[in-house]
């Protein structure tokens, strides 16, 4: 008993992992070929830039420990 309560405090760290590999991986790959994916989807290249670089820093936001508390 005392061992899956241990393991239970990380198994979050897994999905979060998991879920920001993709998106860092999904909003690198835009950067270098910003006008020609923006061209292929359609859409300006400040909005692309704008999900690339959300993708990227949620990505990185998702992997630290930040808690957003009331003051």
């Amino acid at each position: 008993m005392k061992t899956t309560s241990r393991i239970s405090q990380y198994v979050h760290w897994f999905l979060r992992i998991a879920i920001a590999s993709s998106f860092l991986f999904h909003g690198i790959i835009k950067f270098p070929h910003l006008s020609g994916t923006a061209e292929m989807m359609g859409l300006l290249v400040f909005i692309l830039l704008s999900v690339a670089l959300a993708q990227t820093v949620g990505a990185l936001l998702s992997t630290t420990n930040t808690q957003f508390r009331r003051f």
